[in-house]
């Protein structure tokens, strides 16, 4: 994504001739040499009888490669130009400048910039080492087996420093003694970082940075500089961009790039983006208790957001003959590591039926906002196929939100979103009535949150090296279930001391098992580990543990400790009396929009809905064989049934399909001239319980006209959401018929 316009900007053009300097020779002898090995290169295959493909395929590479270069280019100069003469940058173009132009709330910090220019020179070598130090460990802790380790040879940041483009101070709703503000980072510099992975040295060049990093001073004191720390996070992950040299230049293919980005994605996500945080001690002798407590991570709640569907999305991906479908997936982001759904292939209606979790920490996020974005799955580059943003404090509020959305930034398209806020607590009488709670045991949906700061250890082991025995590197890493976090390296230490916090979402308390392994970094062997009941913190007051636990070694002659302190928090639905009816009047007041579209219903449907229903009903009954991997549906009988013919009786039948799988419609016989039929008919579907789940049961009662016969078929319609369905539970009831419109808005839910 760029960063400003590509209008904005551009180089003049340079003269070439007999005036021209030593560099523009050696670009034009560059460029000569390229062209002429391209030209070669073409002659070569075909001298060589091989396919004309390889041309095809070549050409597009290269292609895809100078356009990925270009665009490179123009927001590096693009950026830069802001730095040079930020008044001129303006005036020539109004789109994309920084914050402070469009929102009042952001201000100038043009004296800050003024001052980092000088100081530069030295701060750059005090970054430089910070990368070094501190970077580096944490990508290679991140980086895939492709990449390997990576090691920092040389960096340089170049002339040109970042620039602050503006900052935000909060006032209001911050806890007394903090000073909590934003800053908007831009840094389009020279950089030049030379670095090594698998004896392959490569160099990175024209880095590109943009993003909001949030500083919280506290506590405030009477010492100079009048508070104790600086807690420094960013509250989503910000846009990073950059051109590769020497042998990886050849290599910066879409594939391999997708790794480097992802790579880098993840390292700074799960070290410096929401909940994961730095927090610097400004004051030397500041307690130590003190500064873990900051660390903490206190949970506020748990938003849960189920992405259900979403209807007529933009047709991407263009077929040869005029047709078209998009892979479409969503990505949501804004608090937290950013999290995808699964991708559906060839689908302009998709359904998803996927629930994702978001814990928000206590003080520490103001108006925070939930970005949703739709993509079309591509190898090279997924197409944007819009977007929706969620006000996080607007669902806390109501507790409780459902709706279709459009999307923007796009023609068409809209998506089905439900949103829920938990509450936490710490009364363990609430546990069992959670844990009873009909929609904890379908969904399998975190009941609790742990909270676990991993102090430090005592007395590890030594292990074995090639030298001999020596010091581990160990590393901390806890699981639940399959959540894993993984602690800081502490390099050569039997002693490490970590001070870090970790969160997991827990389903089930009373059975969920915690696991810490210590593991050596440089050898990958375990050297200590130690497992723990969750339950145990249960039997705790204010579900609290905090205590040296003995870690189990592979030998006796050690008596490794563990400190850690662990609280549990008990999720709680958000008890609003007032939500339905608030989404009854929404419903009523939006009548008049909400018409526009298929799934959209009118208020005349509500009031008929709230009070009788025009197409009767149909006794259902639902189980799925774990054993036979079976899907069995039981379609009993139907209940005033409404008439499509003015004289003559219907011959009502109906037709099912697991959505959206067409090819498992089925369908039952007809009975004659009847409002009330009598089916008894089993259908029964061969389907994994994990791909029922994802199905959707589209039921149809029709009337069976004679042929040529000048009838309507449509007697009723009903759409049920099989993600409830359990293994070898029999679900049977009644069901309300709706029209077609209404069928698909008011989706029902197996319960």
């Amino acid at each position: 994504m760029s960063f400003l316009n590509q209008d904005y900007y551009k180089l003049p053009e340079s003269k070439f001739g007999l005036g021209s300097d030593n560099t523009e020779i050696i670009v034009f002898l560059i460029q000569y040499f390229r062209i002429s090995g391209i030209v070669f290169i073409a002659w070569s295959i075909g001298y060589l009888n091989f396919s004309f493909a390889w041309i095809l395929i070549f050409v597009f590479v290269y292609l895809l490669r100078e356009k990925n270069s270009n665009a490179r280019d123009i927001k590096a100069t693009m950026i830069k130009s802001i730095g040079i003469n930020e008044k001129d940058a303006i005036l020539a173009r109004l789109d994309d400048v920084p914050g402070w132009v469009f929102f009042p709330d952001k201000e100038r910090v043009e004296w800050l910039n003024k001052i980092l220019k000088p100081i530069w020179p030295n701060l750059r070598k005090f970054i430089g080492n910070i990368l070094v130090d501190v970077v580096e460990p944490i990508i290679n802790e991140y980086s895939s087996g492709l990449i390997g380790s990576v090691k920092f040879d040389d960096v340089d940041l170049g002339d040109v420093p970042p620039r602050f483009a503006s900052v935000k101070v909060y006032t209001e709703n911050v806890p007394p003694g903090e000073i909590m503000f934003d800053v908007e980072i831009l840094y389009a510099g020279d950089a030049n970082v030379k670095l090594s992975a698998k004896k392959i040295t490569a160099g990175v060049k024209d880095l590109q940075f943009h993003g909001d990093l949030r500083v919280i001073l506290k506590p405030l004191c009477d010492r100079i500089p009048f508070f104790a720390t600086a807690t420094i996070f960013f509250l989503k992950m910000p846009q990073i961009d950059f051109n590769l040299t020497n042998i990886a230049n050849t290599f910066d293919l879409p594939g391999l790039r997708k790794i480097i980005d992802k790579t880098i994605e993840d390292a700074i996500c799960k070290t410096l983006v929401l909940p994961n945080r730095l927090v610097i001690p400004i004051i030397p002798d500041i307690n130590v208790f003190e500064l873990i407590e900051m660390k903490t991570i206190k949970p506020k709640g748990l938003l849960r957001i189920h992405v259900i569907k979403a209807i007529n999305l933009k047709k991407s991906d263009i077929g040869v003959f005029g047709g078209g479908k998009s892979d479409p997936y969503v990505k949501i982001s804004g608090i937290g590591l950013p999290q995808t759904t699964k991708t559906i292939q060839n689908n302009l209606n998709p359904i998803w039926n996927e629930i994702f979790n978001f814990m928000i920490d206590q003080n520490i996020v103001l108006n925070p906002t939930i970005l949703i974005q739709c993509f079309d799955k591509d190898e090279i580059n997924d197409d944007f196929l819009g977007s929706v943003s969620i006000d996080v404090d607007n669902i806390i509020s109501k507790g409780f939100e459902e709706g279709l959305y459009k999307l923007k930034g796009i023609q068409q398209g809209e998506i089905l979103l439900k949103f829920e806020w938990l509450n936490v607590t710490q009364d363990k009488s609430k546990l069992n009535t959670i844990l009873s709670h009909k929609s904890f045991k379908q969904q399998q949906q975190p009941t609790c949150i742990l909270i676990i700061d991993l102090k430090s250890a005592l007395d590890l082991p030594l292990v074995f090296k090639k030298s001999g025995v020596g010091e581990p590197s160990p590393k901390a890493i806890l699981n639940v279930k399959d959540d894993k976090k993984i602690s800081a390296i502490k390099p050569k230490t039997t002693n490490p001391i970590w001070n870090e916090n970790f969160y997991f979402l827990i389903e089930n308390p009373l059975s969920d098992l915690l696991e810490i392994k210590i593991q050596d970094d440089k050898s990958k062997n375990f050297i200590c580990d130690f497992k723990m009941d969750i339950k145990e913190i249960l039997n705790e007051e204010n579900l609290m543990l905090d205590r040296v636990f003995n870690l189990h070694a592979l030998t006796n002659d050690y008596n490794p400790k563990l400190s850690t302190k662990m609280v549990l928090y008990i999720l709680c639905p958000s008890s609003n009396k007032e939500i339905h009816e608030e989404l009854k009047n929404d419903l009523e007041d939006n009548s008049s929009s909400v018409q526009s579209y298929q799934t959209r219903i009118s208020k005349h449907s509500i009031e008929s809905l709230l009070s009788t229903n025009l197409f009767g009903k149909i006794r259902l009954a639902m189980e799925y064989k774990m054993n036979e991997g079976v899907f069995i549906l039981n379609i009993f009988e139907c209940k005033n049934l409404c008439s499509v013919h003015h004289s003559n009786l219907p011959d009502p039948f109906v037709k099912v399909v697991l959505l959206p799988d067409k090819k498992s419609k089925k369908k039952i016989r007809s009975i004659k001239d009847c409002l009330d039929p009598v089916f008894n008919e089993v259908i029964r579907w061969e389907i994994p319980l994990s791909e029922l789940k994802r199905r959707q049961l589209s039921l149809c009662v029709k009337n069976d006209k004679p042929f040529l016969a000048h009838e309507k078929t449509f007697m009723g319609q009903l759409m049920l959401d099989l993600i409830n369905i359990e293994s070898d539970i029999k679900i049977e009831k009644w069901f309300e018929l709706r029209d077609k419109k209404e069928a698909r808005f008011f989706l029902d839910y197996c319960e």
